[in-house]
């Protein structure tokens, strides 16, 4: 009986050690991922005020703005 009660209860205790492991993993790639999109939104974003800071008037590319 106790031992059955101990295997019991390691078995468990691992279960839930492969859960919290499972979750982790489930955790970082979710941050590589937001990382990545973080990234490219940037980018996209950074040129489109680079477009702007240029002089562009319009987002049609109609060319530098007159002064």
């Amino acid at each position: 009986m106790y031992k059955e009660t101990e295997m019991r209860e390691s078995f468990e205790a691992s279960s839930f050690r492969r859960e919290a492991d499972i979750m982790a993993e489930a955790r970082g790639m979710q941050a590589q991922h937001m990382g990545r999109l973080a990234g490219v939104l940037a980018r996209r974003f950074g040129a489109l005020a680079a477009r702007f800071a240029g002089g562009m008037h319009s987002l049609d590319g109609d060319g530098p703005a007159r002064r």
